[in-house]
C-alpha cells in the first residue's frame, strides 16, 4: 500500500472519531480504534495512547470505550486516568463522561490536585456547567499539614467555596489562625 493511500486511510479514521457533543466538538485520539455503527448508535473502543480533548480538558487513558446517539454521549476511560483542564490535574482509575449532561464521575484513587492542594476520594462528580466537584468515599482536602476530612465535601471552582458534610474534622496549624485573626 502506497504511503499516500496509508495518509488517507488515516485522516478518514481519525475524521471518524471526531464526537459532536451539544454542539461542540470532543476528539478522541488512539492508537487504535474499532467503531461499530448500529442505526442511530456509534460504539467503539479505543486501545493505546487514548487522549480525549474537550474544550481546554485534555483527559489519557490507556483504553477507553464510548457509545454515543442523538440523545446521549457517553465515554468510558478506564486502566488509569488523567484529566488536565489549566493548572487542576487529576488522576483515577476509571472516568464515566456523559456529554449530554456534562458530567464527569471520577472513580477509584482520586487525586486532585490544584494550586497546591490535593484532594483525596474513592469517588468524585464533576459537574462542567456549575464547575463543581463532589467527592465522595471519606474524601480529605490536603494543604501542607492542615486538613478538612468528612463525609461528604463539594468545591465550586469558580467561587471557590468549599462545602463538607457528615462526620468532618478539621486540623489548622496556629500560625495560619493567628495571620486570619490580623485580617
Amino acid at each position: 500500500m502506497s504511503n499516500f493511500l496509508k495518509v488517507l486511510i488515516m485522516i478518514i479514521c481519525v475524521n471518524l472519531i471526531v464526537i459532536p457533543l451539544i454542539g461542540e466538538e470532543l476528539v478522541l485520539r488512539s492508537d487504535q480504534l474499532e467503531v461499530e455503527l448500529i442505526d442511530d448508535m456509534k460504539k467503539g473502543v479505543a486501545s493505546g495512547n487514548v487522549t480525549i480533548t474537550f474544550k481546554d480538558i485534555v483527559v489519557s487513558s490507556p483504553r477507553a470505550n464510548y457509545k454515543y446517539t442523538d440523545k446521549s454521549k457517553e465515554i468510558h476511560l478506564f486502566e488509569g486516568v488523567k484529566i488536565k483542564q489549566k493548572d487542576i490535574t487529576v488522576t483515577c482509575k476509571e472516568v464515566y463522561a456523559y456529554g449530554h449532561k456534562k458530567k464527569l464521575v471520577l472513580k477509584k484513587e482520586v487525586l486532585f490536585n490544584y494550586d497546591n492542594i490535593n484532594i483525596i476520594s474513592e469517588k468524585a462528580d464533576y459537574d462542567m456547567q456549575k464547575q463543581n466537584i463532589t467527592f465522595l468515599g471519606t474524601p480529605m482536602i490536603k494543604q501542607g499539614e492542615d486538613f478538612i476530612q468528612s463525609d461528604f465535601i463539594s468545591v465550586n471552582l469558580k467561587t471557590k467555596k468549599v462545602l463538607s458534610k457528615g462526620n468532618t474534622k478539621l486540623k489548622v496549624s496556629t500560625e495560619k489562625l493567628k495571620i486570619l485573626d490580623k485580617n
